[in-house]
């Protein structure tokens, strides 16, 4: 089995929330892309921090939902799966 597709521990803990385990996953990808430029890492915590933390007015969330059967809170869940806690901003030692 090769590296890439190895179950963890975070990624299977309930294999009935799939979308969260893809979140995290996108999460995890996302880092490797963000890795490469600050100021595109910090531009998109911060839209993730601001659509995470104001849930009634998170544009983000209702485009996710729109059209489906799901709700804003499921939307922001996926939201939070996917910054977990592969995206965080380095720290000034790490800069």
């Amino acid at each position: 089995m090769s590296k890439k597709f190895q179950p963890t521990s975070d990624l299977c803990e309930d294999v009935r929330d799939t979308p969260l385990i893809a979140a995290r996953v996108l999460g995890r990808q996302i880092k490797t892309i963000l890795n490469r430029s600050l100021n595109l890492q910090k531009r998109i915590i911060t839209i993730l921090e601001n659509e995470i933390g104001n849930t009634e007015k998170s544009k983000i969330a209702e485009l996710m939902v729109t059209g489906t059967e799901n709700t804003i809170v499921a939307a922001i869940d996926i939201l939070k799966a996917v910054s977990y806690t592969h995206l965080t901003l380095p720290t000034n030692r790490e800069v």
